[in-house]
């Protein structure tokens, strides 16, 4: 939608960067807990801690301006779905390699 203009004013062009950055939050948060990693040393938010289900949803609360209840559910979707971030942020980059590549007139090939 944002490339068709329809995110023109101001109120929706910062509900879809928002957006965006909760898809790159709920890779991290993904990533992190299932494998077991910590917050970067050079974080802001809990710099070379354990990604836990705790500051997991401390995290995402910090940077997403979503409500109590909405950011426990997200967390039990995160907890019961591993991988589910993360298969979304690769089939969106499928789809938009794929577009670019569709707009020079390459060719794809199935994968």
């Amino acid at each position: 939608m944002n490339e068709l203009g329809y995110v023109s004013d101001p109120p929706t062009q910062l509900g879809f960067l928002n957006a965006q950055m909760q898809r790159i939050q709920r890779v991290i948060i993904d990533i992190g807990m299932h494998v077991g990693k910590k917050f970067p040393a050079e974080s802001p938010f809990a710099a070379g801690e354990q990604v836990t289900p705790h500051s997991a949803r401390e995290f995402y609360g910090c940077y997403c301006g979503l409500p109590a209840d909405q950011l426990d559910s997200e967390m039990v979707r995160y907890l019961s779905l591993p991988g589910q971030a993360i298969c979304y942020k690769l089939g969106e980059r499928v789809w938009l390699n794929g577009r670019e590549n569709a707009r020079k007139g390459m060719v794809m090939h199935s994968i």
